[in-house]
């Protein structure tokens, strides 16, 4: 997959899914989930995943939470952990989009294209599936 391929797929899935967790997050939860989307924006994946994780333990079935958890364990080369977290995530919730396609990052990184292609595909179901519904 090309470059701008790579960043229209995670547009559409960031615009569909941007508001998703606010919404069904508690409010302590729903803060500890955006200062750790703050800090993995800011390249802190180790602070990142020590806000997850207390997310988690208010909230132990965030598929959102285990998303961006999987997403940040990614970023640091943890493609065990990573792959974990986000099969998790789809365990929990099979439509989330951007699980699928932090997925087939892991996948791609590991060298497996049929796997990462597969759920690339998914990604982009789910994500059109969502904006039809306008969820």
């Amino acid at each position: 997959m090309g470059p701008a391929m790579h960043r229209a797929i995670t547009l559409l899935i960031a615009i569909i899914c941007l508001a998703a967790p606010a919404a069904v997050l508690g409010q302590g939860a729903a803060d500890y989930f955006a200062r750790g989307n703050a800090a993995f924006e800011r390249a802190d994946y180790d602070k990142a995943i020590a806000d997850y994780n207390r997310v988690l333990t208010l909230l132990p079935n965030s598929a959102a939470t285990y998303c961006d958890r999987g997403a940040a364990w990614y970023k640091k080369g943890k493609y065990d952990k990573a792959m974990a977290d986000l099969s998790q995530a789809l365990a929990l919730d099979p439509r989330l989009a951007r699980a699928y396609y932090n997925r087939g990052l892991v996948w791609y990184g590991r060298g497996d294209l049929d796997r990462a292609i597969a759920d690339y595909d998914q990604a982009i179901s789910h994500a059109s599936r969502a904006a039809r519904c306008g969820s």
